[in-house]
């Protein structure tokens, strides 16, 4: 298990659609998301909509990665997510990511 304070750097000039992280799922069971500076992160959900979340103080994301697919029998997807830019400033997370007990070489089959 991970705790992390994750700064996304904003390149100035870089266009407002110019994601600070692009598309990706994360490689561990849970993400839990517990702060963001402003708002940025968007999820896809299962249909294919993008989701952009609001953080609310006291409020806490939660969304799967990629160790859902072998502990859950590949039934349950992973989120894909993103972090855009369009507050033109550096962006701060504090991420939880919550790994299983399924050694890292597994990963390598999805």
């Amino acid at each position: 298990n991970v705790i992390r304070l994750v700064e996304y750097l904003y390149e100035s000039g870089a266009p407002a659609s110019n994601p600070m992280a692009s598309l990706h799922t994360d490689q561990s069971f849970l993400t839990m998301q517990w702060f963001q500076s402003h708002p940025g992160l968007i999820l896809r959900d299962y249909q294919g909509s993008t989701v952009e979340y609001y953080y609310e103080t006291g409020k806490v994301i939660c969304f799967f990665g990629k160790k859902i697919l072998p502990a859950m029998g590949n039934t349950l997807q992973p989120v894909e997510h993103w972090v855009d830019s369009s507050a033109l400033e550096n962006r701060y997370a504090g991420i939880f990511f919550i790994h299983t007990a399924h050694p890292s070489i597994e990963m390598d089959k999805y």
